[in-house]
């Protein structure tokens, strides 16, 4: 049965920190290979791929690769990955799977799971976690250990999660710990809230899609990936000043105007439809200001995608970029995204694979060829990934309305 769950996706807002003393900002620094692993928070970030997304399109200068080997129901004895194998090779199967994907970062999520065995499971939890991540810093990858998420408290017939979130919360201190005593990065999912109106997940631990889109914006924060403030600023005569953006032939008059903007980096990805977020995520905006209109009401155009209006008085104050090619192009960039996690999914856990390539190979091993198939696809969907990064050159046109 495929297993790829096309349910969920990746994100955050308020991401917490702890780190050893050296660690800083940059976590990111020049790796190039991040792996995700971790039970079926993990596993179902790819099917929407907010997180990926987000560090790619804000660190365009670094060729970064992702290789996402969540595995749902998972632990860390690795008990969900064994399949035909005896039990005691999880642990084994786990650690040589995360090798060999030759991590410059490992990104851990665990403690779910775990957390359900309550205050007399956590001794056990600490000493397993323990020998994952000495396993882990073999590799020499840097390690990022995202904590478990909040019991979301989605009302009655739902159970009451007061009890199970103080046992969350146990766990994530724990990991904190470990963190700090690996000088290892660790980002607090646990506090992180919705809007009303939005719920973060669809049973009280499996998020939505929102609620992934606000787990990763909290993730890419706790990475210390600060914002790129777009702002741009512009008078009559053609004065120009911006950050998050290089401007050229600006032109403004009491009528209208232009300018071209490179940006240095793509915006965030939207938040998901339907959900009561504002757009684009906070701390995120992209606003230009435009001094020396008349009065009237004046749209700002890319192309033909309108993505600001206002009179002038509120473009003196300042109105919200949002819209056009750019986020087009992040919107691009996500799908291609998960067109690679589907295909790399389908490559590393293929249907069948017990017929494939486990012990009953000998019926129909020798379509272990079409396997092999899938590597072209990823890499070829990498190479797109690499161009879509790239922010666009766009013009913008204000037009009297």
């Amino acid at each position: 049965m495929n297993r790829f769950i096309l349910s969920g996706v990746f994100v955050l807002v308020c991401g917490c920190l702890a780190f050893g003393e050296e660690a800083k900002p940059d976590a990111l620094g020049e790796l190039e290979r991040i792996v995700f692993v971790g039970n079926t928070y993990i596993e179902q970030e790819q099917a929407a791929g907010y997180l990926e997304t987000m560090l790619t399109s804000q660190q365009p200068g670094k060729n970064l690769t992702f290789r996402n080997l969540g595995w749902s129901g998972d632990d860390l004895l690795g008990r969900a990955r064994i399949e035909f194998a005896p039990l005691e090779q999880g642990f084994a199967i786990l650690t040589k799977q995360v090798a060999d994907a030759k991590p410059g970062m490992i990104l851990a999520n665990y403690g779910m799971n775990e957390s359900f065995a309550g205050p007399a499971g956590l001794p056990e939890f600490v000493k397993q976690y323990s020998a994952v991540l000495d396993a882990f810093a073999k590799t020499g990858a840097k390690l990022v250990l995202l904590s478990p998420i909040s019991h979301e408290d989605l009302g009655r017939p739902w159970p009451d999660p007061a009890g199970h979130n103080k046992n969350l919360k146990l766990y994530c201190d724990a990991i904190k710990k470990l963190a700090e005593e690996r000088k290892a990065l660790y980002v607090d999912l646990f506090e992180v809230k919705g809007e009303a109106g939005s719920p973060m997940t669809t049973d009280g631990i499996h998020p939505t899609a929102y609620g992934y889109w606000k787990y990763a914006m909290a993730t890419v924060k706790g990475m210390g990936i600060a914002p790129v403030t777009w702002d741009v600023s512009l008078e009559a005569g053609g004065a120009a000043k911006a950050s998050g953006c290089k401007v050229s032939d600006a032109k403004v008059t009491a009528k209208g105007g232009s300018f071209t903007a490179a940006d240095e980096v793509l915006p965030m990805p939207v938040a998901p439809e339907g959900s009561h977020a504002n757009e684009p995520a906070a701390g995120y905006e992209r606003m230009l200001h435009v001094k020396g209109l008349a009065a009237g009401k004046y749209a700002v155009k890319a192309g033909d995608l309108v993505v600001a209006v206002g009179s002038g008085d509120d473009f003196a104050k300042g109105v919200r970029v949002s819209g056009g090619p750019e986020t087009k192009r992040v919107h691009q960039l996500r799908e291609e995204i998960n067109l690679k996690s589907s295909f790399f999914f389908r490559r590393w856990r293929p249907q069948n694979d017990t017929y494939i390539i486990g012990f009953r190979k000998g019926e129909q091993g020798r379509n272990a060829v079409e396997i092999n198939a899938l590597d072209p696809l990823v890499e070829g969907k990498e190479a797109q990934i690499a161009k879509l990064r790239m922010p666009a050159t766009v013009t913008y046109t204000i037009e009297a309305q």
